[in-house]
């Protein structure tokens, strides 16, 4: 079979516009969202304590019985027509997944239902329109609906080979994983969220019913989610390649609906239809504020944003491209939207690095960045600069960018899933997964200052998992209101059954419990108020019945009086 290079051109689509505060969007374009003479679509999001929904005739209602005639006024008067759901997601499977997220997780759950899409007549002036909906008191989001960025996808590098699934620094040990019970990723399931992809590649072999929302969009090609699914999901059958977690279940999603760019739909359709513990992969990009020219995390985009946190929420793992626009995310033009301080959608976003682990220029990068994987020269399905002379049997040897990199990233979490499933560990939590994954990866190394994280390392993770049970962080935070108050802090390190609190008189007496917290996640703080007088001290432990020994050792605050 002769070997043939195949160099394909990428079309850019229109530019994704999100209005964040302080932030003008784009003028409009009649192209936007592919909708042509249909006109310009808006994303809105109404204030989440009205209860905005649609009824049977197109009009507004509050389930709160507030009325909305003003607000409806102004719409009849802009000539506002289909206002819509944004979601196309069942009502029973999203009332599921609501539902498990508010049990799983303590802070406030999105309302995705406060989300619509409405229509603008072709001609509309647009930007006053926007401006005039944004100081209505009901309205908390309204920007020009985004449109598709093309995936992450960068110039073709150096084909110099990199074994990105070897051993620890440059590769993440997902050659060693893969020997251990499940640690090819059985029992696990992958999704895959993008554009188009080839069910039929040689190397795959997936039928098209693993589509679970959206639809097929062949804009920018199959050839890129055709070399992610090969990364996540090669075949192990003596040609090819070998993807990382070549037992997982897999499946895909298009963030396209009738042709209409709905991303945030796709996440949650997608995270309604898989269990806490599953793996939703990102492989999206967009734009920034108008000011900014290159690509960040999708999540820039706020429906995208609460459909993260809902799917986070309710324990799934996502993985999400940095963005190859070489953009700091820490930078004052994104209004702190990248400041996990402030907005967390608990998301682990991953940067692009090289075989020595230093940041490649056009990755994205920040303190929101959580780990990186190998973006360049990975050898992978479709294309075909590698080998093949049909669509079924081409490879690359130089897949690149933050794709290839959150694609292997990807892998290595549903690594880990499977493999905790198959041993005595409990599934991670998104926070446990990232902290893991975090703690133990190979460093970066190069320009530190502009954060891309560490790479995962498997071997040292695999390690952590068996080793004995991590103890929690206990501190002193200080003295608040009046004398004899003492707040301590204690942060649960790793996902554990129960973390215990107990205190006593400084230096003497039996120590007796103050507080017990069970299924406490990785990163989860708690502020304890004590106002028992005179010198005193606390202690806390973690327990994680699966292990032997099941509990940690115990830390202390050391000496407190207030």
């Amino acid at each position: 079979m002769r070997k043939r290079f195949v160099f394909a051109v990428l079309a850019l689509a229109g530019l994704a516009a999100c209005e964040e505060p302080g932030v003008t969007p784009p003028k409009p374009d009649a192209a936007l969202n592919a909708r042509g003479p249909v006109g310009i679509v808006v994303e809105i999001k109404f204030r989440e304590e009205l209860k905005v929904r649609v009824d049977a005739q197109g009009r507004l209602r509050s389930e709160r019985g507030v009325s909305l005639a003003a607000l409806q006024a102004v719409l009849d008067r802009l000539n506002i027509r289909n206002v819509r759901p944004l979601l196309s997601v069942p009502a029973d499977r999203l009332a599921a997944l609501v539902s498990e997220a508010q049990a799983r997780s303590a802070e406030p759950v999105p309302d995705m239902l406060s989300w619509h899409h409405l229509t603008f007549s072709p001609g509309a002036d647009v930007q006053a329109a926007l401006a005039e909906l944004r100081a209505r008191p009901e309205v908390e989001h309204v920007y020009v609906a985004p449109t598709p960025a093309p995936p992450p996808v960068t110039p073709d590098f150096t084909p110099n080979q990199d074994n990105y699934f070897g051993a620890a620094p440059s590769g993440t040990e997902e050659l060693f994983a893969k020997i251990l019970t499940g640690g090819r990723g059985v029992g696990v399931v992958l999704v895959d969220l993008e554009y188009d992809w080839n069910f039929g590649h040689e190397d795959l072999g997936l039928f098209p019913s693993i589509l679970i929302t959206g639809d097929l969009y062949p804009q920018f090609g199959l050839d890129h989610g055709t070399a992610v699914l090969g990364i996540e999901v090669g075949r192990d059958n003596g040609l090819g390649v070998t993807g990382g977690a070549p037992d997982a279940t897999i499946r895909v999603g298009s963030p396209f609906y009738s042709g209409v760019y709905k991303p945030a739909d796709a996440i949650t359709n997608s995270s309604s239809q898989v269990t806490a513990g599953d793996v939703l992969l990102l492989e999206q990009q967009t734009i920034g504020p108008p000011a900014d020219t290159g690509y960040i995390p999708l999540e820039w985009i706020s429906s995208v944003y609460d459909a993260i946190r809902l799917a986070t929420g309710a324990g799934r793992i996502v993985i999400e491209a940095a963005g190859n626009g070489g953009r700091n995310l820490d930078a004052s033009l994104y209004n702190g939207r990248f400041n996990r301080s402030q907005f967390d959608s608990r998301a682990i976003i991953v940067g692009a690095g090289d075989g020595a682990n230093a940041r490649l220029p056009f990755s994205s990068y920040g303190s929101r960045v959580d780990v990186q994987g190998h973006g360049t020269s990975v050898t992978t399905t479709g294309f075909g600069d590698l080998f093949g002379d049909s669509q079924n049997d081409l490879y690359t040897a130089v897949f690149n960018g933050t794709s290839s990199a959150s694609a292997i990233v990807a892998a290595a979490a549903t690594t880990v899933q499977g493999y905790v499933k198959h041993g005595a560990h409990p599934v991670r939590t998104p926070q446990g997964m990232a902290i893991l994954l975090k703690s133990t990866g190979s460093a970066q190394t190069g320009n530190t200052s502009e954060r891309i994280g560490p790479k995962p390392n498997l071997r040292a993770a695999v390690a952590q998992l068996d080793g004995p049970v991590l103890a929690p962080s206990v501190s002193f935070v200080g003295c608040t209101g009046f004398a004899g108050t003492a707040n301590i802090r204690v942060t649960t390190n790793a996902d554990v059954s129960t973390l215990t609190v107990e205190k006593r008189p400084a230096g003497q007496g039996a120590w007796s419990v103050y507080a017990t917290f069970q299924n406490d996640a990785a990163g989860t703080q708690h502020t304890l108020t004590v106002t028992t007088p005179g010198p005193q001290e606390m202690r806390a432990k973690s327990t994680d019945a699966t292990r032997t020994p099941p509990d940690s050792p115990y830390t202390g605050s050391g000496s407190f009086d207030c």
